[in-house]
């Protein structure tokens, strides 16, 4: 439980700054015309989204996993 409990604040501080990210490349780095700038925030961006994706799989393999568990815990106990 406490395991689901993580990984879903993970996702939501993981994905909090991206849309501030985007708005950040579109008000202040491109009319800049600040391409290091624009590099280093894409470069965190890159991290954060794929750091979203990885969360995510494992939050559904552990999803599952607790999915499975219940499923057998209710057929063992209407076969008993």
């Amino acid at each position: 439980m406490w395991l689901f409990l993580g990984i879903a604040l993970l996702l939501a501080l993981v994905g909090a700054p991206v849309p501030y990210l985007f708005g950040y490349i579109v008000d202040q780095v491109i009319p800049a015309k600040d391409a290091t700038l624009l590099l280093y925030v894409v470069i965190i961006l890159t991290i954060l989204m794929l750091s979203e994706v990885l969360l995510s799989y494992i939050n559904s393999v552990f999803m599952f996993k607790v999915r499975k568990q219940i499923t057998t815990d209710i057929i063992r106990s209407m076969l008993n």
